[in-house]
Formats: structure tokens, C-alpha cells, sequence
């Protein structure tokens, strides 16, 4: 069961709230709104808000208009009811044997987070310092927004009614160190490349896991100019192109850092050796256009290619009509199934790579089920029609772990012979991936097949 956030100073503020029932017999109505001030504050400092931040002022001035003390105690009733309907959940615990370390680092003037192996227990950090997560899901909601309705909310009150984002926490081993490996003893990579308006550390329900089953996973942050004006989609499509060469210059750059023995010594220790045959691309949405990219023009990439909802549009055409010679896993979703005006070109380039790729999608699933945001939002992105049933949200999460978790690790236990020729590789990958669709059908988790 996916357990959710306490937030200690909300309740607190509720409670407040509710007390003032009997509070107004002893305290003035001008000390209850300061001390309701007070708290108002502590709270803003200490948790931040969720878009319910204007129902507790709202509810406060209401107690003191009225008097009669069964309309007080349904206006706190209807507030609490109102918060327990807008849960964040707290990320669904990683499977694998070992702990999650994490590194926050500049390199090459690239933000870079790394997560690794450990078995250490260390001090936990916030999942990013200051108001980056809310100015760019601001500009997220302008982009996408706009082509329907104008949104007008202006970008301090957006930034106020998600400033809990700035304090949620990863849930990792900051500096924590890495696990130790035994002479010959290498370790695999993966590169992920984060989607539009979101941020480096928001897919820890998979960069977490991938770490604690043996992975380095080295996640890049893309800040980049997020807004642009748009009416038609091929409008939006050209206004990205010059960003995925960005990204694209920025991943290859982290890539070649990467494979430099002294950058990994000084990480890691001289101990941590990197396995070049096992250097794997990942990317979600816009980042999934990112990592296609790299793969298809990098042969420092060995392992794989996992592609999550993958936005194709601003690729160039000549890696869409030409196979990449490396193993691929495609997990799209039901919604961008039948929303995207580029559905047909991912499903021309699975066509393409129709023979080394495993490529569908879980009935009922949403883009953002592939992201942390559908933690911290669930109930919001379903009013705004971007989730579906919150029951849904930790058995699609399960199953994506499952599908690359058994990807990636039939592709790192290959043996040379195997990797050499990818499509036989991924015949074999199929099979055992087929078998757990199988088993999960029966559990009424659908997943359609591209292949």
C-alpha cells in the first residue's frame, strides 16, 4: 500500500481551527486571527503549502462571522475532508539489495545527481534546494495549458500552492559510500534524461530503484527556457528542436565524463570501475527524444535504450526511418496513446526497430504514473484529467519496475556473445517479459502489445 506524507502542520492547523469552537468564549476574535497568523506562517516555513492554502484562511474568517457553533464545526469538518481528499504519498520503497547513495555535483558545469549502491545509512536531503520544482511545473502549465485555456494564475500564487515541493525529501544516503567491488568487479550505467518541466531528481520510483539493485545511475538536470507560444503542434515541435541539441550536447558531454577514470576515481574511490559494455540510455517524454538521440548517434552507448512515453517529434527524421542497433524497451502510456499527435511517430520508429524492441502500454495509465509527480499530485492531476484511479498508481508503478528491472538485467548478464547481436537478445527478453504480462492479465493489469 502506498503510504502517505503527514503533514504535521497542516493537521496542527486544522486543529487550531476546530478549537476555536470553544476558544471564542475566552479569546477575542482579533487574538484568534493573529494566533491563526501564526500558525499560518509556521506552517508556510516549516511544510509549505498544496493548493489548499486558501480553504484555512478562508475557514478562519468564516469561524469569526459566525456564531452558531454547529455551522463552525461543519466548516472544519468540510476542511478536513477537503485535505485527506489531496494526499502526497511518500515514494514506493525500492526492492533491491542494497541501500541508495546520492551525490549532488557539478560537472563540467553540468547538474548532475548520482545515484549508486551503499550500504550506508547517512543524512537524508530535500529533493531540490529552493523553488525549482514550482517555476518550472508553472511554466509547464503555461505550456501546455495555454493551447486550451489561458492560464492566468499568476506565478507567485502558483509557486505558493505548491511550495511543499521545496520540502520534500529523496529518501537516499547523501555522500553516503559506494559498495565495495572485488577487483574485476564492474559496474553498469545508466544516464537518464528528464522530460519537460520536470527536474533531475523527480524519477526516483525508478532512478532509486535501478541504484539499489546494483546500478549507477547519473541523472541530468536540463534547465533550460521551458514557455514558448504555440497554436499548432508542429509550431511546438520546431520551437524543441534547437533544445534537444542542447540536451543532447549536455548528455554526450556527461557521457565522456562518465568514462574518464579520474572523474569516477575522485567520485567513488579508485576501487569503482565503470563496465563500458554496459553504459545504458533513459530518458521520459522530452528526455526520451533525448536518449533516443544519443543512442542513436553515440556507440559509447552499449547496453540499452529505455524509453518512457517517449516525445519523438523533434528528432530528426533520419533516426526514425533507421534501426538502432541496440536493445529497447519502450513503455509508453494509455493517455499519450490517444492524446499525442505523435503517436504514429513512435509507432513508426518501434516499426522500424520492430525485431530488438518491446514496446506498449499498461490500459488506463497516465503520462505522469512515470514520474514522481504522480506521488506528490495524484489527486490533482486527476481534477485536471492527467491520472486516472488512485488505486491504479502502485500497481503501474510495480509493473514498469518489473519491465525494465527484467530488461536491464537480462541485457547486463548477457554475455558479449549475446550483446553482439541484439535481436536475439531481445527475442530472449520478450519471452520472459510475456510471461509476467501474462501473470499480471490475470490480475486485471492489461498491458497492449506493439510488437
Amino acid at each position: 500500500m502506498l503510504r502517505t506524507t503527514p503533514f504535521i502542520y497542516e493537521y496542527l492547523l486544522a486543529g487550531y481551527l476546530l478549537s476555536q469552537v470553544i476558544l471564542s468564549y475566552f479569546l477575542s476574535g482579533t487574538t484568534r486571527a493573529i494566533l491563526f497568523v501564526i500558525l499560518y506562517v509556521l506552517k508556510y516555513k516549516i511544510e509549505g503549502f498544496k493548493i489548499t492554502f486558501p480553504l484555512f484562511a478562508i475557514a478562519q474568517i468564516a469561524l469569526l462571522y459566525f456564531s452558531n457553533i454547529l455551522v463552525q464545526i461543519l466548516i472544519v469538518i468540510g476542511l478536513f475532508f477537503t485535505l485527506n481528499r489531496l494526499p502526497v504519498f511518500k515514494c514506493v520503497q525500492p526492492t533491491g539489495s542494497y541501500r541508495v547513495g546520492y551525490k549532488d555535483l557539478k560537472i563540467e558545469g553540468l547538474d548532475v545527481s548520482v545515484y549508486y549502491p551503499t550500504f550506508d545509512t547517512t543524512k537524508d536531503i530535500l529533493v531540490h534546494e529552493g523553488s525549482v520544482l514550482t517555476k518550472r511545473n508553472y511554466e509547464g502549465a503555461r505550456l501546455f495549458f495555454n493551447i486550451y485555456i489561458p492560464y492566468v494564475v499568476p506565478q507567485i500564487i502558483h509557486e505558493v500552492a505548491f511550495s511543499f515541493f521545496w520540502k520534500l525529501r529523496l529518501g537516499v544516503n547523501a555522500n553516503a559510500s559506494i559498495i565495495p567491488t572485488k577487483r574485476e568487479e564492474k559496474l553498469p550505467v545508466i544516464l537518464f534524461s528528464h522530460g519537460i518541466a520536470c527536474s533531475k531528481n523527480l524519477y526516483t520510483i525508478f532512478t532509486k530503484e535501478w541504484a539499489s539493485r546494483g546500478y549507477l545511475v547519473f541523472c541530468i538536470d536540463h534547465d533550460e527556457d521551458i514557455y514558448c507560444n504555440w497554436k499548432y503542434f508542429e509550431e511546438l515541435i520546431e520551437a524543441k528542436k534547437p533544445l534537444l541539441e542542447t540536451r543532447k550536447d549536455s548528455v554526450k558531454k556527461l557521457l565522456t565524463c562518465v568514462l574518464n577514470e579520474q572523474v569516477i576515481e575522485k567520485l567513488f574511490g579508485p576501487s569503482t570501475q565503470i563496465d563500458t559494455d554496459r553504459i545504458f540510455m533513459a530518458g521520459h517524454s522530452f528526455g526520451g527524444g533525448t536518449a533516443t538521440t544519443v543512442a542513436f548517434e553515440d556507440n559509447r552507448i552499449t547496453g540499452g535504450l529505455v524509453l518512457l512515453d517517449p516525445f519523438l517529434g523533434p528528432c530528426e527524421e533520419k533516426i526514425l526511418q533507421k534501426e538502432i542497433n541496440l536493445p529497447i524497451l519502450c513503455l509508453r502510456t494509455d493517455e499519450y496513446d490517444r492524446i499525442s499527435p505523435i503517436r504514429d511517430t513512435v509507432l513508426e520508429f518501434v516499426k522500424k526497430n520492430s525485431e530488438n524492441i518491446m514496446s506498449g502500454y499498461l490500459k488506463d495509465s497516465f503520462h505522469c504514473i512515470q514520474s514522481d509527480l504522480i506521488l506528490y499530485l495524484a489527486k490533482e492531476l486527476s481534477l485536471w484529467e492527467m491520472n486516472g484511479k488512485l488505486e491504479n498508481i502502485e500497481p503501474h508503478i510495480i509493473c514498469h519496475r518489473k519491465l525494465m528491472n527484467t530488461f536491464l538485467d537480462m541485457v547486463s548478464h548477457a554475455d558479449k556473445t549475446e550483446r553482439q547481436n541484439p535481436k536475439i537478445l531481445m527475442k530472449n527478453i520478450r519471452q520472459e517479459l510475456n510471461s509476467f504480462l501474462t501473470i499480471i492479465q490475470k490480475r486485471n493489469i492489461i498491458f497492449y502489445n506493439d510488437n
